[in-house]
């Protein structure tokens, strides 16, 4: 994380504690306003509006953002997302589950320069009529580790305010 912010690639969140036995850190993002436990191997960067965390390879991302919810329910903000994805890969496929015990929404049959990959998106409460939007990109090969780094995140982020 170091070198990429000395390298001018973003801002890395300070790093707040790590656990070198157990093989994570909690960092700081500013664009969620608390913590976020990241295991080790995973490059997190942050902007001040959304965090990123990835893996070196390019294989898998996952992006936090938290939006103001404006009244509308889950179901509703993921109808919003199925609407605008489907103009971007009309030929893609999506189906409603559950991940990390959250409403999500999985995309597959998408395809981003030439590369297949799939994407879920996740919504959690995120306080003062804000919600949470994280959505997992990954190549089809390793999705499942890419969602279950979206559950171990999830599992482990604190806002820093009180969540409704």
């Amino acid at each position: 994380n170091v070198r990429l912010r000395n390298r001018g690639a973003g801002l890395v969140p300070n790093v707040l504690d790590h656990h070198d036995q157990e093989l994570w850190a909690t960092l700081a993002p500013a664009a969620l306003g608390g913590t976020l436990r990241v295991p080790f191997g995973w490059f997190v960067l942050d902007d001040g509006k959304r965090t990123l965390v990835f893996d070196g390879d390019g294989h898998t991302q996952v992006n936090l953002v938290r939006t103001w919810r404006e009244g509308r329910t889950d179901d509703e903000i993921l109808a919003g997302k199925v609407e605008e994805l489907q103009r971007a890969w009309p030929t893609m496929r999506h189906e409603r589950a559950e991940l990390a015990g959250q409403p999500c929404l999985l995309v597959h049959d998408a395809v981003v320069d030439g590369q297949p990959i799939e994407q879920a998106y996740l919504l959690r409460p995120a306080g003062d009529g804000l919600v949470l939007e994280v959505r997992v990109t990954s190549s089809p090969a390793t999705f499942p580790r890419a969602c279950d780094l979206a559950e171990v995140l999830l599992g482990h982020l604190e806002f820093a305010a009180a969540v409704d």
